[in-house]
């Protein structure tokens, strides 16, 4: 469903072979590719929310290979391509890491050596397009 519509703008098509997690807050849902990778950047999932049988947004979302420990756990550097289509407007989100300093307000500066926090960045087609290329994941929008 809706396949058309992506052919169209240049959304990755949806794989009837991934397993599909409905929302409970919308029409929409979750497509999770089920060939997983552990130690290398893949496709992981298709995202969207569907109102009123439209689409309004629709996000797709790699993993690539590096994995950060943070306070809250393993976070893997992941960038997201959106597409809004009421505004007929992209949007690429690169989330990764950076290391965490200790600071004069940690009370345990010996448990922070060696965590990250989280960073995401909004970044251009053509920053997105690079990262893509350096995980070896050619998308054709």
């Amino acid at each position: 469903m809706f396949n058309a519509q992506r052919l169209n703008i240049g959304l990755v098509l949806l794989d009837s072979t991934w397993e599909y997690a409905k929302s409970y807050t919308s029409d929409g849902g979750m497509w999770i590719n089920p060939i997983k990778e552990e130690n290398l950047p893949y496709y992981f999932k298709k995202h969207n929310l569907i109102e009123k049988n439209k689409i309004i947004w629709e996000t797709d979302e790699y993993l690539g290979k590096n994995t950060y420990m943070t306070i809250d756990g393993n976070l893997r550097e992941s960038l997201c391509i959106t597409y809004y289509f009421n505004d007929k407007r992209w949007e690429y989100v690169f989330c990764t890491a950076k290391k965490m300093k200790p600071n004069a307000y940690s009370n345990h500066p010996e448990k922070i050596k060696g965590l990250y926090y989280e960073t995401s960045f909004v970044i251009s087609k053509m920053e997105a397009d690079s990262i893509l290329s350096s995980w070896n994941l050619l998308i054709t929008r």
